[in-house]
């Protein structure tokens, strides 16, 4: 890229759209285009003459962890002669806001294809992706929270609880469920109250679904039901739509 001294390949460098460095065998910045003065935040005088060691970057890994000088692409391509192919470190800008950028890495060649002893890094700004990468990992960490919490909620709770899919078909149940029917999770999965209880209990429950379902409201009402002991028991029962993330009936 000593091409760069000639007019008409710096026109065409400094209309890209991604950033391009050259940096001279002790890693000093000797050449950026106007792309890598805006990714970056620094003028042309600012930025020439920087190295990857400056404590002006203030680089980080996507863990927030520093990233040395000494690992940047630039210098580890000066240090073995391989290319860095998309690289992503995060720079402090002079603004104190941070940018992401994707660095791509590789030693210049002049016109007859020698090694100059300087590198290229072209890198782009990949902050939004980055951002909408981490909203969605959030959106994700969060459901899992839910989960859990849900999932010790129904531990925790000495009240039977059952909950089944819109056929009417079983999800899962909590330890008190159990308790009372002596039947499991893996019991009942996949199966129908049909499968599992008396025409009369059954009844009550295939009645009422498409009601509940289309009201989106809550059941109370009462009927008979033998527990594992085989003794007769009044039950109360309570029952609610499960929404999904769209507010649509799924249980």
């Amino acid at each position: 890229i000593s091409g760069m001294n000639n007019w008409g390949t710096r026109d065409i460098v400094e209309s890209l759209p991604v950033g391009v460095v050259v940096q001279a065998a002790d890693g000093r910045i000797v050449q950026s285009n106007a792309a890598a003065q805006r990714i970056l935040g620094l003028t042309r005088d600012r930025i020439t003459g920087l190295t990857s060691t400056a404590p002006d970057w203030h680089a980080i890994h996507l863990d927030g962890s520093p990233y040395p000088g000494e690992e940047h692409p630039s210098q580890v391509t000066l240090r073995t002669g391989q290319s860095v192919r998309d690289a992503v470190m995060g720079v402090s800008r002079p603004d104190g806001e941070y940018v992401w950028i994707s660095i791509t890495s590789s030693l210049v060649k002049d016109a007859d294809g020698e090694l100059t002893g300087e590198v290229m890094a072209v890198f782009e700004d990949i902050t939004e992706r980055i951002a909408s990468r981490r909203s969605l990992k959030q959106e994700q960490d969060d459901r899992i929270r839910m989960q859990r919490f849900s999932d010790a909620l129904l531990v925790a709770l000495p009240t039977p609880v059952f909950y089944t899919d819109l056929r009417g078909a079983f999800l899962g149940c909590n330890e008190a469920f159990t308790q009372l029917t002596y039947l499991t999770a893996q019991n009942i999965q996949g199966k129908t109250v049909e499968d599992l209880w008396p025409h009369h209990v059954a009844n009550v429950f295939s009645q009422r679904n498409p009601v509940l379902h289309k009201t989106e409201a809550q059941e109370t009402y009462a009927f008979h039901l033998k527990d594992r002991h085989g003794e007769t028991r009044k039950i109360l029962f309570n029952r609610s739509v499960w929404l999904d993330d769209a507010n649509k009936p799924i249980g």
